[in-house]
């Protein structure tokens, strides 16, 4: 370009213009020294390969223009959002130029009085602070929705089993039927009722144009929990098929979409902070199928409050297990397809007003969950959609978490048809503290007294099935044995699990103690006191079946475990002991300690 056309034209623009003809790293160099000035750059194409990826991420370059010089055509510039366009002539490359100015210079001001009320997205601010000395009591309101929402995500991938005979989706398609209207939506919910198996679940998840698709995604973007409940044994199948897909290598992804101005400025207003994806996010590597989304996703409720984005979402190497190409399993068989797990998070790096009227978000995937581990040692157990209602127990917010267990919870078990005695006997258990929280004795008293009454009942069903079992004539009182005691001051479905395994035990009902031990030690935390006692109960229940050697086995194990955590070895030891002199063997010499002073 001659230097007096390109000065003539930019001078007319503004007042601030560089020319480096022929010497791109002069150029490059001098923007990368002004971090906080704002830059539009105009390449011939010949220089386009070799600076575009360079300066593209910068947040000082605003939009890239091109004028061609020849006829070369390269297709690897397409995926660079800030390019506004490739001109044949100087005149057609400032006319665009001067329009995408006017749009530029009307980028919204920032209020920082913002209120967030009106935003549809998650966002954790002041991750960068003393966010992990914080308790789940200090948190706003958002913040601790950011956390709740990833716990309960995680326990649906921990749903318990259900017989094979049972309808799992049955509350999910009802709840769909309920709100379809038209014959071809009710054709696809009879579709999947008929056909859908647990490995076509990302199939049916990318299926936009049905009404099992559309509730999802509302429910999510609306935190409409009941909603999200109904539907937890299709998103716990989506989840399972996508960890089992091989990791991608993919670095970066794009997806276009609208979005609300408000959220808009609340992006804008927290570069730097952690975003909270709410949803299954399907994104590409190709801004060209990225573009062509945003115009998909308007609805004839887009309005003028809406704006254009591009998401940049860039992955490190050791990140790419947590996005999956999904393009062989998706419904709309788009090449290129990667589909992010719910619940990812990543970091805001920038937020961009860029040429043709669009926004360019980049943000990066983090993987680095510190965050969620610090709020999640606040309890004793793992949390399960059986526990998470004491989540807001701990956060005071009594009426949240029985909103929880009696408008999610039991109204769900309650109407199931498969024996649901054990999570019937939790739900009234966490209901009755709560209320016991609140100081209301009498219904606390309500509640328990049906969680003992479910116990009762269980425990006679469980007599009558047994009655001519021999099982209690295995018994010796050779040795006494001592079996660790229930828990009576929280609830949680293990220490529920434990209880009813220390009650089947004491009424010689030992292969459904076993299974009861068994079943609470897969939702217990390694190396703490409740593993300990989980062992140690398990070793009574082989020790009263005259299996010494899984006793043994056992005790040990619960012994090595308060040996490394410094808990009492006392009865541990005790039990181990009485095993061996039962059997007629000498206690092993590590072990040959003063019981009394263990």
């Amino acid at each position: 370009m001659d230097k007096s056309d390109y000065f003539m034209s930019t001078n007319s623009l503004t007042n601030d213009t560089h020319l480096y003809d022929n010497n791109p790293l002069a150029c490059i160099s001098y923007i990368s020294s002004v971090p906080n000035k704002k830059f539009i750059l105009i390449l011939t194409n010949l220089l386009c390969e070799n600076v575009i990826p360079i300066v593209h991420n910068l947040t000082q370059i605003v939009a890239i223009y091109i004028l061609k010089s020849s006829e070369k055509n390269d297709k690897k510039l397409t995926k660079y959002i800030k390019i506004s366009g490739t001109f044949s002539s100087k005149e057609e490359l400032f006319h665009k130029l001067i329009e995408d100015i006017k749009i530029l210079s009307s980028n919204p001001s920032i209020n920082p009085y913002y209120n967030s009320l009106n935003s549809s997205i998650t966002l954790f601010i002041n991750s960068n602070d003393n966010s992990e000395q914080l308790s789940l009591i200090q948190l706003d309101e958002e913040h601790s929705r950011f956390i709740w929402f990833q716990f309960l995500i995680k326990a649906f991938r921990r749903l318990p089993s259900l017989p094979s005979n049972n309808d799992k989706y049955s509350t999910m398609l009802k709840l769909c039927r309920s709100q379809s209207l038209f014959s071809d939506e009710i054709s696809m919910i009879n579709d999947f009722q008929n056909n859908y198996t647990s490995d076509q679940a990302i199939f049916y998840c990318t299926k936009s144009n049905s009404p099992i698709y559309n509730i999802l995604n509302k429910a999510l973007d609306t935190y409409d929990i009941s909603t999200i409940f109904s539907f937890r044994y299709f998103i716990s199948d989506i989840y399972s098929q996508l960890v089992k897909l091989n990791s991608s290598t993919i670095t970066t992804v794009y997806r276009g979409q609208t979005i609300l101005y408000d959220d808009l400025l609340r992006l804008r207003m927290n570069i730097g902070e952690l975003y909270l994806m709410n949803t299954f996010l399907s994104t590409t590597t190709s801004v060209a199928l990225a573009l062509s989304n945003i115009n998909k996703t308007k609805t004839l409720l887009t309005s003028s409050h809406d704006v254009d984005v591009i998401f940049q979402i860039d992955i490190s190497s050791e990140r790419t297990q947590y996005v999956k190409n999904i393009q062989h399993l998706s419904y709309r068989k788009i090449k290129k397809e990667f589909l992010f797990l719910i619940g990812t998070v990543c970091r805001i790096e920038s937020v961009e007003h860029v040429p043709n009227d669009r926004w360019y978000i980049r943000l990066k995937l983090l993987t680095d969950n510190q965050l969620l581990n610090h709020f999640k040692h606040e309890f004793s157990e793992k949390l399960t959609i059986f526990s998470l209602g004491m989540f807001w127990t701990k956060r005071k917010q009594y009426d949240k978490a029985l909103d929880y267990y009696n408008k999610i919870l039991l109204r769900e078990y309650l109407s199931l048809s498969v024996d649901n005695t054990n999570a019937l006997i939790t739900i009234y258990n966490n209901i009755g503290l709560i209320y016991e929280h609140k100081n209301d004795v009498e219904k606390a008293k309500e509640y328990f007294d049906n969680a003992s009454g479910l116990t009762h009942n269980h425990l006679s069903s469980a007599s009558l099935s047994s009655s001519t079992s021999s099982e209690s004539s295995t018994r010796t009182e050779s040795f006494k044995i001592i079996l660790k005691q229930p828990i009576k001051n929280s609830s949680s479905r293990s220490i529920n699990l434990y209880n009813l395994g220390c009650t089947l035990f004491e009424n010689a009902k030992y292969a459904d103690a076993l299974k009861n031990f068994e079943n609470a030690l897969l939702e217990t935390d390694t190396g703490t006191i409740e593993q300990a006692n989980l062992y140690n109960n398990i070793g009574c229940v082989h020790y009263e079946q005259l299996e010494n050697k899984k006793a043994v086995e056992h005790f040990e194990k619960a012994f090595d475990i308060a040996l490394k955590n410094e808990f009492s070895t006392k009865d541990y030891l005790s039990n181990l002991t009485a095993t061996v002199r039962r059997n007629c063997k000498r206690i092993p010499a590590e072990l040959a300690v003063d019981i009394n002073k263990s």
